[in-house]
């Protein structure tokens, strides 16, 4: 897509891109990801996206139907600024979660950031 004609109204979706907190454990040891526990993500940005579908998937793990949809979300550059793939988005209309798979900058002009993303179950 070539992001450079679109106006600010073509990011018509508000979202938050959220960071997993920090949890210690027992041995004051900082736990992240898997290991700590659900429930502890907080706001990093909110920002103005266009969420676009790019694929989806049916198949068949362990025994149950699973589905997987993959999009694009694009960004103004200035919210992307410390983005990673150890971070989420959350869709504020529709509460639709999905994980963050890659973070690229578009064009080189530093205008539009592209996230990379999938669906969560």
């Amino acid at each position: 897509m070539n992001y450079s004609f679109y106006t600010a109204g073509t990011f018509n979706r508000r979202i938050v891109i959220e960071q997993q907190e920090a949890v210690s454990d027992n041995f004051g040891q900082a736990q992240y990801g898997e290991q700590a526990a659900e429930g502890n993500w907080v706001p990093f940005i909110e920002c103005w996206a266009l969420i676009s579908p790019t694929y989806g998937i049916e198949m068949e793990r362990s025994g149950r139907d699973i589905s997987e949809l993959t999009v694009q979300i694009a960004i103004r550059y200035g919210s992307s600024i410390g983005v990673t793939r150890a971070m989420r988005v959350r869709d504020k209309a529709s509460g639709i979660i999905y994980n963050i798979t890659a973070v690229m900058p578009v064009d080189w002009n530093k205008k539009v950031t592209e996230l990379n993303a999938v669906q969560v179950q």
